[in-house]
């Protein structure tokens, strides 16, 4: 029986890919590159830092679910279920904080 959420999940993938790859070649491009290395605070990342976390996290997760697929019920990830709450905290601190990086680049 397929997962009743296999759709869902699909589809949340490909809009974030999507997203993701609009804002690459969209406002990002139109951007000095100074803008990209540039700490909003020094405590915070770059542009280019946030971008090459993504690029280096992608096929991280891709790897886990294909173990999770050949070995269902074991932990994924370095902490095992602590990555689904981080992920939902990650999303909210994204999206508070997406305005923020855009004001802030754009003085």
């Amino acid at each position: 029986m397929a997962n009743p959420k296999s759709e869902e999940i699909l589809n949340s993938v490909q809009s974030s890919y999507a997203e993701l790859t609009a804002l690459v070649n969209g406002e990002l491009s139109e951007l000095d590159s100074a803008l990209l290395y540039r700490r909003p605070d020094p405590n915070e990342w770059t542009i280019m830092e946030i971008l090459a976390h993504l690029v280096e996290l992608m096929p991280y997760w891709g790897n886990e679910v294909e173990k999770l697929l050949a070995n269902p019920g074991q932990n994924s990830g370095p902490s095992g279920g602590a990555y689904a709450i981080l992920g939902q905290r990650g999303r909210e601190i994204t999206g508070k904080s997406r305005p923020k990086l855009w004001a802030h680049s754009r003085r």
